[in-house]
């Protein structure tokens, strides 16, 4: 009889145990322990039952007479090193242990293991090199290293010869913990501060001993527990299973019909590739329980002052910064997205608000807890929406780093997997990959749509607007003469027009500087005389000469703080430049340092002396309100965007998103 039958056999003897009659504990070499069903199975039926007389933890080597070490030493070694060593001692003396059959069903100590505990070869490690395991399994390996070295000087202090307890035979424990284990909460009292630990009488059978934990940390009442029998059957996600925690037992029932000769699954709960990888050995393609971990840079002092009271979480016991506790998981998206606003919806609402709260803080805007993020940020004509796509540009900017990093590592490994390690680790890899990689192209998504659906002109009010003077010519702008301009004509009639758009769900554009002077709804000789006082100081209107002059940051900056001079004196402020005028007052002192507008204020004169232009000689302009409006402005909602140019190409512009739009 192997192993798996032994231990079937042995456990269907135990009082209280319980495996149902269909069930049978297999082995085999691709699936390793299961279970497997001999008979069909009705849905809602009990499969098994554990009583807590044959689970393993810690609490059995507290009142195991044969080991009073480790109730001598329980405070120098601690409840998870205590767990470890017990294992390796039940062990190695199995054939007097109550557990043997349960040991020997185990898998080997000098079997193949495949979480990256056992990633002793580099060529093995660079599969995993550049991602989220790769940090963890090396701060793991360094923490069970650690707790070897504790628990067998601890051993060796107390007289026990140690020469067998080997480095792999502590981590061999380890894995059976980390791949097999339930919590804690599976073997807690319900209704007493007295805890069961079971040892064996000198007649064999199984005896209770209450230990008081309740002085105990809430660290030392979360151990990990072992359960013979319920802990081979391999997990699925697809699988439906239902625990029970009944004081002194522990109960499996499927929920769905099992047919007759297939394996009989549990599932261990949502959990991504990361989780099964570092504890369980193996990886599920295509996981929908998939994560990523992002991981945010420390705010400014100025809003953690406020977040240390409102969302002390994110902060370790001295009240600094805790880095780790502002990581968060970006899940596998498991379709396409539409709309793509929907993109928002899989994102973690802490980290929603997190970025809302660092955007408004950087825009020195005061601080304001959110009640519900999502609906402040995604209902219609919240105000709140209009830090949709600066959060969707964080959070692109944080990932798509770590996505090339981990392309390129990629990029130099072999074609092919040459062991199980490889493999479980190639699939963790390529699913890391996706996510980002997803992820990054549905926010881009959403990003282009708030794009104009047309394609870019290299002259804003050209003919493609049928601005002609008296003889039927289109007009540029480069070649733009004050004297001859057309008669006054508004702008908004185009298709990409903002001057009076009416608000739709996104509630704003993404616009080049040539969309916004096009369709900024200003009179046509308004725009005229703007760009007449460009050309006094560049020589040309012409925004792509310009661009490629190095002028585009300038214009811009000078554009807008043009339009609201000119609102200013019409008493006509477009619905665009509403928001703008509102939120970044030039009267109100910037929270993160002026600009400098000195060498911009340089070009107001001489656009003043070449135009004779009342917008260009009002005695408003300054160096601080260029810096505090303008530059503000360009400094928090502008951004460099691929788009699509007038011959359908892709090419980088500076953009600005105008919520107003």
């Amino acid at each position: 009889m192997d192993a798996a039958a032994t231990l079937e056999s042995w456990f269907r003897e135990q009082p209280g145990a319980y495996l149902h009659p269909a069930i049978r504990i297999s082995h085999s070499s691709e699936a390793g322990g299961h279970w497997r069903a001999n008979a069909a199975i009705e849905a809602g039926t009990r499969l098994v039952t554990v009583p807590h007389s044959l689970a393993f933890s810690h609490l059995n080597a507290l009142v195991d007479d044969g080991y009073p070490l480790f109730k001598q030493q329980r405070t120098a070694l601690g409840v998870e090193i205590t767990g470890f060593f017990y294992l390796m001692l039940q062990y190695l003396h199995r054939d007097k242990s109550f557990w043997k059959h349960y040991l020997d069903a185990l898998p080997k100590p000098e079997g193949e293991h495949t979480t990256p505990l056992w990633f002793d070869d580099h060529t093995d490690e660079v599969w995993l090199a550049d991602t989220d395991a790769a940090y963890t399994a090396k701060k793991r390996r360094e923490a069970y290293l650690a707790q070897y070295d504790s628990g067998i000087a601890v051993l060796r202090k107390a007289g026990i010869d140690t020469s067998s307890l080997t480095w792999d035979l502590f981590r061999w424990a380890v894995t059976m913990y980390t791949s097999r284990s339930f919590s804690s909460r599976s073997v807690a009292p319900q209704d007493s501060k007295y805890w069961a630990a079971y040892k064996s009488s000198p007649g064999g059978s199984r005896q209770a001993v209450l230990l008081d934990l309740s002085h105990a940390s809430a660290d030392d009442r979360n151990f990990s527990v072992l359960f013979p029998v319920i802990d081979s059957a391999n997990h699925t996600v697809e699988t439906k299973v239902d625990w029970t925690f009944d004081p002194g037992r522990f109960s499996l029932a499927t929920v769905d019909a099992i047919q007759s000769g297939v394996e009989v699954n549990n599932n261990y709960g949502p959990k991504g590739n990361d989780e099964l990888l570092l504890g369980y050995g193996f990886c599920i393609m295509n996981n929908p329980n998939d994560t990523v971990m992002l991981t945010l840079r420390s705010p400014s002092e100025e809003l953690q002052s406020h977040l240390r009271s409102s969302h002390a979480g994110y902060f370790d016991a001295s009240k600094q910064w805790d880095t780790e506790k502002a990581t968060f998981k970006l899940r596998r998206l498991q379709q396409q997205l539409e709309p793509s606003e929907k993109i928002f919806d899989e994102l973690p609402v802490p980290l929603l608000e997190l970025l809302t709260l660092i955007i408004r803080s950087e825009r020195g805007l005061r601080f304001e807890a959110v009640s519900d993020v999502s609906v402040y940020l995604l209902q219609t004509d919240s105000p709140g929406r209009q830090y949709l796509p600066f959060i969707a540009r964080m959070i692109v900017t944080s990932l798509i780093p770590k996505l090339q990093k981990l392309q390129a590592q990629t990029s130099r490994l072999p074609a092919t997997p040459r062991s199980t390690k490889q493999m479980q680790a190639k699939i963790y890899r390529d699913g890391q990959v996706e996510i980002m990689s997803n992820t990054a192209q549905s926010l881009r998504g959403f990003l282009r749509s708030l794009r104009p659906d047309h394609p870019l002109r290299s002259d804003p009010i050209g003919s493609h607007h049928n601005n002609e003077d008296s003889s039927g010519k289109a007009v540029l702008l480069r070649e733009v003469n004050p004297s001859s301009s057309p008669p006054l004509r508004d702008l908004h009639d185009f298709n990409c027009d903002i001057s009076q758009q009416t608000k739709s769900r996104s509630s704003g554009k993404i616009l080049t500087l040539d969309e916004v002077i096009s369709n900024s709804g200003l009179p046509e000789r308004v725009l005229r005389s703007f760009l007449s006082g460009i050309a006094a100081n560049a020589n040309t209107s012409d925004l792509a000469q310009l661009r490629q002059a190095g002028w585009e940051d300038d214009v811009w900056v000078l554009f807008l703080c043009y339009a609201w001079i000119w609102s200013s004196i019409a008493g006509d402020t477009k619905p665009w430049l509403q928001p703008l005028v509102s939120e970044f007052d030039p009267g109100r002192a910037a929270a993160d340092g002026d600009l400098d507008g000195d060498e911009l204020m340089s070009v107001v004169r001489q656009a003043a002396l070449g135009t004779s232009d009342v917008v260009w000689e009002d005695g408003r302009w300054s160096e601080m309100f260029i810096a505090r409006f303008g530059g503000r402005v360009l400094q928090h909602l502008g951004f460099a965007m691929m788009v699509t140019n007038e011959v359908a190409e892709e090419e980088q512009r500076v953009v600005v998103y105008l919520h107003g739009a």
